[in-house]
Order: C-alpha cells, then structure tokens, then sequence
C-alpha cells in the first residue's frame, strides 16, 4: 500500500494528498472534502465533515486548518459541505456598500447555514471597493456556535450584529463587555439564549439597554 509502478518497472512511493491500496499499483488522489491526515499515502482519506471550510482535492493535515477556512477569500459555505468550493461572500448574501465604498452591510439570512467564519477588512481593488464590514445580519439560519471574540477582532468596525433564530447556546461575558463598550447592537432574539442589546450613543456616553436575556 502507498506504492505504485513507475513506467521504468519500479515501484515508487505515493505523493502525499493520495492513496494507494495494496497491491494496487495506483495512486489516487484524496477527493476533495478529505484530506491525508497523516501525509502517509498508505492510509486511506480521511473524511471532513466541519461546515465553514473547503478542502481541495489533495488537501493534507487537518480538516479545520486556517488554510482551507471560506474567509480567506471573503466567502462563506452555503451547503455547509467541505467538499464544494466556498461562494464569494456579496454572490451568495446580500451586500450594500456605502457611497465612498468604505464600509459595506452584509445580510447572510435564511441560507440555513451551520458555521460563519470572520470576514476580515478587506482592501479591494475591484469593485465594490468595500474595506470594512460594519452591519452584518445572521438571522434564520443553522449557527450554534459564533466565535464571537474573533468575529469582532476581524471586523473592528462593526456596529450591529444580528444572530436571530439560530441555535446559539451561549454568549460569553467578554463579548457582552465587547457589546457594551463598542457601541454595538446585537441581537440573538429566538435563539436557545437569548440576548439583545441597543447600543446608542448619549450626551453622556454609552448606553445600553438589555431587552432581553434567558
């Protein structure tokens, strides 16, 4: 296994992102969606199942390397399927740019999708010409878990976030802080934990209102 005949007669060694079965003599690429876990063309493909990533064909380490994640390239998974190449974030959701193309509003809703990478700033050079990300709606759809730390991080000009009826089991108290010193609107409403907050800003600074939490 993990060898196969070269035109010369001899027997080679597989590349790795392939496998061969014993006595095979072919060396088959691992399809896209699994990956050589092991760099070891003897041992078969293993087969990803994590939503929020493309794996190529050929792909080697681990399912969940950065790497393979949809928001390298401003995308997202639709069909939460690792084995189909991500969709351009603005062709699968719907976009609106603010007229100097600084700042862009992003509606990911009712896609049914189970996971949401951060989409980090971004300086393009095409249209929409877009840099930051500063509304981003999530409703209706699969989420039940949000890396919200990182989403913030990435996209360090958002102003509202809105996760409403997805499945959503916790919020962590760092990112509540994160709600009410950015002046963030969030919003979980219709999720297991539920959560909103309007964040306005005052004559005397921030206020923040809890409309409701479980």
């Amino acid at each position: 296994a993990g060898y196969y005949r070269a035109t010369n007669g001899t027997c080679e060694r597989c590349p790795v992102g392939s496998f061969a079965e014993y006595a095979s003599g072919i060396c088959m690429q691992c399809p896209a969606g699994t990956v050589d876990a092991d760099s070891d063309p003897s041992t078969p493909c293993i087969t990803c199942a994590q939503p929020g990533y493309y794996v190529p064909p050929g792909s080697v380490g681990r399912c969940n390397s950065s790497r393979y994640s949809c928001s390298n390239n401003f995308s997202i998974d639709v069909d939460n399927s690792p084995a189909t190449p991500c969709q351009d974030v603005c062709t699968a959701c719907v976009c609106q740019s603010a007229v100097d193309f600084s700042a862009i509003s992003v509606n990911c809703s009712s896609l049914g999708i189970r996971a949401f990478s951060p989409l980090p700033d971004t300086n393009f050079t095409a249209p929409p010409y877009f840099t930051s990300v500063t509304r981003l709606y999530l409703n209706n759809n699969s989420l039940t878990a949000i890396n919200f730390d990182a989403i913030y991080s990435s996209m360090p000009r958002l102003l509202e976030l809105q996760l409403r009826s997805n499945l959503v089991g916790s919020i962590p108290q760092s990112w509540i802080s994160t709600v009410i010193g950015k002046r963030l609107s969030f919003s979980t409403a219709g999720s297991p934990t539920e959560c909103s907050f309007v964040s306005t800003l005052a004559t005397s600074g921030i206020t923040s209102t809890i409309m409701g939490a479980n």
